[in-house]
């Protein structure tokens, strides 16, 4: 969260930044019941891109205010997009796997409610770590094919469900 934050912002935030950060994102973590749907209607053999490339796309087609395109609206959609991800891919590992839909928890952090969401518990602390590392390194790879792709498609005024869509759609391919 800290490291989505400097990534938003240029800088790492205060604590009384951060305390807010995460309450915002935990009370985003809701998925609709429509959504939810189209993640059970998904065929179980569909490729996780995939489920995510389709589910960014309705979240975009869920947006109350698709004409604001100003750079708070896009921030408040990027935030809505980092609670809701983790959901939507745990939500359709659940469903592949033919188990009970577990809800998101706002008492857990990012990493933790992924696995909780997943597996219906979080792993030891050392497991949480490695996994958030990961995750930032995943934020520092530079200006590759995806970057690259969501630039290209934002570049047109599409609007940001869009750009995460091409993002996703990219990174899908073998190269």
């Amino acid at each position: 969260e800290e490291v989505a934050w400097l990534l938003w912002h240029g800088e790492l935030p205060s604590a009384q930044q951060l305390s807010g950060f995460l309450a915002e994102g935990r009370s985003r973590r809701h998925l609709s019941k429509e959504l939810i749907e189209v993640i059970q209607k998904t065929p179980r053999t569909a490729h996780p891109m995939d489920l995510l490339r389709t589910a960014v796309s309705f979240l975009g087609m869920e947006d109350r205010t698709p004409d604001k395109q100003d750079a708070a609206a896009n921030l408040d959609r990027s935030m809505s997009l980092m609670a809701k991800i983790p959901i939507m891919l745990g939500t359709f590992y659940r469903v592949r796997k033919g188990l009970d839909i577990i809800p998101p928890r706002s008492d857990l952090s990012f990493a933790q409610n992924f696995f909780h969401i997943c597996l219906g518990q979080v792993p030891p602390p050392e497991v949480i770590r490695a996994f958030e590392v990961s995750l930032i390194l995943y934020a520092e790879h530079g200006f590759n094919a995806s970057t690259f792709t969501a630039r290209v498609a934002v570049s047109t005024l599409s609007d940001i469900y869009s750009g995460v869509t091409a993002a996703i759609a990219s990174l899908k391919g073998s190269l």
